[in-house]
């Protein structure tokens, strides 16, 4: 609740993506900083700074707030295999999941993507994939484009 409050007082109005997404991990790392709302930058390249300083150096605020971003990531994750019932699993594309990967795998992802209540065995028999071909949306986009009409 706080850090929707701080990101209330920056954007008025809270998005997901105000929180998970490569700004919403600068975000929470600058909300766990103790930084000003108004005062932070959310320059894309400080994501890949917060993750190196995470699962490189070990930084510990970077860890919480890595940690922090994927249990936000995971429930969001679940939420949507939920909404859509997504038998075949879900797959995490993106720049992001792929960087984050063994932190990821540690845990706290899976833990808020199966944290659903009655349907913690729906979502926990659901399961989850990260791409890592970079090249996922040109071979997505070459497949449509030889597709025929």
């Amino acid at each position: 609740m706080a850090l929707w409050q701080w990101l209330h007082v920056r954007h008025g109005r809270v998005q997901v993506e105000h929180v998970v997404s490569g700004r919403g991990l600068v975000a929470i790392e600058a909300f766990l900083r103790g930084e000003a709302p108004q005062a932070y930058e959310a320059a894309p390249e400080r994501a890949a700074t917060i993750a190196r300083a995470a699962l490189v150096d070990g930084d510990e605020p970077a860890l919480a707030a890595v940690d922090l971003f994927l249990s936000c990531y995971g429930a969001l994750a679940g939420d949507m295999a939920l909404a859509v019932l997504a038998r075949g699993g879900v797959y995490l594309a993106g720049g992001i999941a792929p960087k984050l990967l063994p932190r990821l795998a540690a845990g706290g992802f899976l833990a808020a993507f199966n944290d659903k209540g009655s349907y913690s065995g729906w979502t926990r028999g659901c399961p989850v994939h990260v791409v890592t071909n970079p090249d996922l949306p040109l071979l997505g986009a070459a497949r449509a484009a030889l597709r025929p009409a």
